[in-house]
């Protein structure tokens, strides 16, 4: 599928430019510059174009070099040079790659936990984080059950404040977390115990950033897991996500290997 509606995208980007070749064949007229900067707001017309100017000048006999690059051939009246288009083609490699990286951190689809849509001067305009974090340590004294007392001098690595995640099925909201407040200490080993569909896999996965939760606020190393990058926190799932065939030894040798190649010779 994806396959298939790269080659369909990249076919209807190249129209603007096949346009503009048929129109000038039929009517032997010079496209206007507005139309052509128009064509080449998207990359494939544009390298279409710039490879019909740079032909353009190899037919004139002159050629394309260093000298001749912003020179323009055929349509004097043309601001479309070579030399300009491959200005325009580097800006649109600069555009469009901040474009992929700001639309994968605000829609990063099934795995990851989208970013606001002003994420990018989102740390100008909320609270500091220790304002935020302060905030979070009344939010955490101020309720009314508590389960377990925070070790002496421990030191807060994972902390999870009124966090819930709801799932909508056939019309009816089942919460698969509600409303958890809990600390993760370092040095220590947390277990979470709980039948089947208690949220245990669920408030893994909140935490390691592979989904957003419905409500709360999840702290890990004093950052919000909203802006932390889940590639920082690991996490072992439940089945073989890549080689179903191999044994649980199988796995950690190759992993092993991966880390340090000289340990598979």
């Amino acid at each position: 599928m994806a396959t298939a509606c790269s080659a369909i995208i990249f076919f209807v980007c190249t129209m603007p430019c096949t346009y503009l070749a048929i129109r000038e064949q039929s009517t032997y007229l010079q496209s206007a510059d507005w139309m052509i900067g128009i064509a080449c707001i998207v990359p494939p017309s544009a390298f279409g174009i710039a490879m019909k100017v740079l032909i353009s000048a190899e037919l004139s006999g002159v050629g394309t070099n260093w000298s001749t690059l912003f020179h323009v051939f055929g349509h004097k009246d043309s601001a479309f040079s070579v030399g300009f288009l491959m200005v325009i083609l580097a800006f649109e490699t600069v555009l469009y790659f901040i474009v992929a990286l700001y639309i994968a951190k605000v829609w990063p689809g099934e795995h990851g936990i989208p970013s606001s849509w002003y994420f990018p001067v989102e740390t100008i305009i909320e609270k500091p984080s220790s304002e935020s974090l302060r905030e979070l340590d009344s939010q955490s004294s101020g309720s009314s059950v508590v389960l377990d007392e925070s070790p002496e001098g421990a030191e807060n690595t994972v902390r999870l404040c009124e966090v819930s995640k709801k799932y909508i099925t056939h019309g009816a909201r089942d919460f698969a977390v509600n409303n958890l407040t809990m600390n993760f200490y370092k040095g220590e080993i947390t277990a979470l115990l709980g039948e089947n569909g208690a949220g245990k896999s669920t408030l893994i996965r909140m935490i390691s950033g592979h989904m957003a939760p419905t409500k709360g606020r999840i702290i890990v190393d004093g950052r919000d897991i909203s802006g932390y990058e889940r590639v920082r926190v690991g996490i072992c799932p439940q089945h073989n996500v890549l080689f179903p065939y191999l044994t649980v030894k199988e796995h950690l040798e190759f992993y092993a290997a991966l880390k340090n190649p000289s340990l598979s010779k």
